[in-house]
C-alpha cells in the first residue's frame, strides 16, 4: 500500500471516528420536558415562550418537549394538572391564577414556573416575592394600583358615570381581590359599583343584562379564563349597547373593545422562559425571586369610540401606548 493510500485510509478512519462521536453526543443530549397549563387564548404567549427557549438553546423536537394543555373553563384544571404531572415533566408552566393554583394543589415538590398570576402571595402560591420558599416562582402581574387606575380612566372617559359595572368571576380568588381594591377606589370617588358576577358561560347573558338594567354608565371586565374565551361576545354586546368598556389586555381592544390598561401577557411568557432555563440548570424555585411587571400598556380603539358615539379626552389619548384608528 502506497504512502498516499495509507494516509487516505487513516483520514477516513479518523473522520468516521469523529462522526461517530458527534452522533453519540447528539444521542446523549438530554431532552427536557415542560408541562403547560394555561387558558385557551394564550397561544401567542406560547409562541413567545418557545422562541425565547430557542434563544436559550432549547428546541422542540431536539432537546425540548412541551406538553400543551389549554382550557376554556377552570373546571378541568385539576384533572389536567394531574395529567401533566403523570408525564413527569422537569418543570410545570402555569399561566393564569386559577391554573397555577390547580398545579400548586396537585404537587408541592415538582418545580412550577408561573405567569399571569395577580397576587401569588395572597393566593398562597409563594411565601413572599423575594423568597418564594416552595416549589413555585415566576412572573406575577400584580400591580396594586392598577384597579384604581382603570377606574380613574373609565371615569375620565365617561365623567358623568356614577354607576360602573364590574364583570367578574366570584369563584376566582384573584378576581375577588381585585374587586375589593376596585371597591376601595370607587368609595373615594363616590362611584357605585354594579357587580355582575359570572360563574359560567350560561350565566354570562344574565350578567350582561343586569348591567343594562342597573343603568351602568360603563363596564370594567376583569381578567378570567372564562371571559378570555368569549371576549368577542362581550365586545359585541358593549358596542350594541353603546357601553364604554375597559379590558385587562390589549388583544381585546384590538378585537374591538374600547380600551385596556394592563400587563403584556407575551412579555410574561418571555420572562418565564428564563426561569425554566435556570431550573433546568439546577436552580430551585424557592431561591428565585418572583418578578413583578416592569411595564404597563394602555391601548385605545378610536374606531370603537366613534361607533358608540364617544369622544376620547385628549388627556387619555396622550397617555396611550397605542391608538387604533
Amino acid at each position: 500500500m502506497t504512502g498516499l493510500r495509507v494516509r487516505h485510509v487513516a483520514f477516513l478512519a479518523v473522520a468516521m471516528l469523529l462522526l461517530a462521536a458527534l452522533r453519540a453526543g447528539a444521542q446523549s443530549e438530554r431532552v427536557f420536558r415542560v408541562g403547560l397549563l394555561g387558558a385557551a387564548t394564550v397561544a401567542e404567549g406560547i409562541d413567545v415562550f418557545v422562541d425565547q427557549m430557542r434563544q436559550l438553546g432549547y428546541e422542540e423536537g431536539r432537546n425540548l418537549v412541551l406538553d400543551r394543555r389549554l382550557v376554556e373553563t377552570a373546571e378541568r384544571n385539576a384533572a389536567i394538572a394531574a395529567e401533566l404531572i403523570a408525564l413527569k415533566p422537569d418543570v410545570l408552566l402555569g399561566s393564569g391564577s386559577q391554573q397555577v393554583e390547580a398545579l400548586k394543589r396537585a404537587t408541592d415538590s415538582m418545580p412550577i414556573v408561573f405567569t399571569w398570576v395577580s397576587d401569588p402571595v395572597g393566593l398562597r402560591i409563594v411565601a413572599s416575592l423575594p423568597r418564594p420558599g416552595g416549589n413555585a416562582t415566576g412572573v406575577a402581574n400584580y400591580v396594586p394600583e392598577l384597579s384604581a387606575k382603570r377606574l380613574e380612566m373609565i371615569s375620565e372617559v365617561v365623567p358623568g358615570a356614577t354607576r360602573i359595572a364590574i364583570l367578574f368571576n366570584p369563584t376566582n380568588a384573584a378576581g375577588i381581590a381585585v374587586l375589593r381594591e376596585t371597591e376601595a377606589a370607587a368609595a373615594t370617588r363616590r362611584i357605585l359599583l354594579v357587580p355582575a358576577p359570572t360563574r359560567s358561560l350560561e350565566e354570562l347573558p344574565g350578567a350582561l343584562e343586569r348591567v343594562i338594567e342597573e343603568k351602568a354608565g360603563a363596564l370594567i371586565v376583569f381578567s378570567d379564563v372564562l371571559f378570555s374565551t368569549v371576549y368577542a361576545s362581550i365586545i359585541e354586546f358593549a358596542v350594541h349597547e353603546h357601553l364604554p368598556t375597559i379590558f385587562p389586555v390589549a388583544r381585546q381592544v384590538r378585537a374591538g373593545g374600547l380600551m385596556s390598561h394592563g400587563v403584556d401577557p407575551a412579555e410574561g411568557f418571555r420572562r418565564a422562559a428564563d426561569y425554566v432555563d435556570k431550573i433546568f440548570k439546577g436552580a430551585k424555585p424557592a431561591d428565585l425571586p418572583v418578578e413583578n411587571p416592569t411595564r404597563l400598556e394602555m391601548v385605545i380603539n378610536l374606531k370603537t369610540a366613534k361607533t358608540i358615539g364617544l369622544t376620547m379626552p385628549p388627556s387619555i389619548l396622550a397617555r396611550a401606548d397605542e391608538v387604533i384608528e
